[in-house]
């Protein structure tokens, strides 16, 4: 009975002993590839469609190990640098040394705030800005006085008062109260006055002159109660 087990054993294929089996397993591919020239006994036209299948299993199954592989490769290298960066960057590790203490700062120095000018700073930035405006009107006045006997020329000198009285009254205000009260009813006296001159000159009506005459009187008094304002508060100490 033993030596016809050991018969039987040596007589069977290799691919069916117990090791031909994990053999055939870890190669299966290459097996059946060999297995159907070698050991079927199929028509020649199967065993090449068999062969061409088996070819593309073999070539999809090592397209799939070789990708797989190189992603494990990739993971592999991703962990590695980024252990390495740890280990390297100083930001990530936290100090063990406590003994250190970063030094204080000072505090820094607030900034004072703008020191808001006063009221002689800012009546003296008016007239060095605007005051010459007191002289252009000045002029309109006297040329006006000197051509009063010749209507068209008086016609010109108040359309020239007309265009440099609205020139004033467009300039910022006069920063201080009753500085200011008194220019603005110079101005509106002028503008009047203007007004009426020019009315006057074209009708060449004496009612609408003299009474133009009043009104720049009264535009010259106030006048000169702005500039009498500007210099007392400009020669303040």
């Amino acid at each position: 009975m033993e030596l016809r087990q050991v018969v039987n054993s040596r007589s069977k294929p290799w691919y069916k002993h117990w090791w031909g089996i994990i053999l055939v397993i870890l190669i299966w591919p290459i097996f059946l590839l060999w297995f159907t020239w070698a050991k079927a006994k199929w028509p020649q036209l199967i065993k090449i469609g068999s062969s061409v299948v088996l070819s593309i299993l073999i070539f999809l199954s090592a397209c799939f190990y070789a990708g797989t592989y190189a992603d494990m490769k990739q993971n592999i290298s991703t962990t590695n640098t980024a252990a390495t960066s740890s280990k390297t960057n100083p930001a990530a590790t936290p100090a063990n040394n406590t003994s250190q203490t970063t030094p204080s700062q000072p505090a820094p120095t607030p900034t004072p705030p703008p020191t808001q000018p006063t009221i002689k700073e800012q009546v003296t930035t008016w007239r060095d800005k605007y005051g010459y405006i007191f002289q252009t009107l000045a002029t309109d006045l006297k040329n006006g006085s000197t051509d009063v006997n010749n209507n068209s020329a008086l016609l010109a000198d108040c359309i020239q008062q007309q265009t440099d009285v609205a020139t004033a009254q467009k300039f910022h205000a006069i920063p201080d109260a009753q500085t200011a009260n008194d220019w603005s009813s110079a101005l509106t006296y002028l503008a009047t006055g203007a007004q009426d001159c020019i009315a006057g000159a074209v009708k060449e009506d004496d009612t609408l002159l003299s009474q133009a005459t009043d009104e720049y009187n009264q535009s010259a008094t106030k006048m000169k109660a702005t500039s009498t304002d500007l210099q007392a508060i400009t020669d303040k100490q």
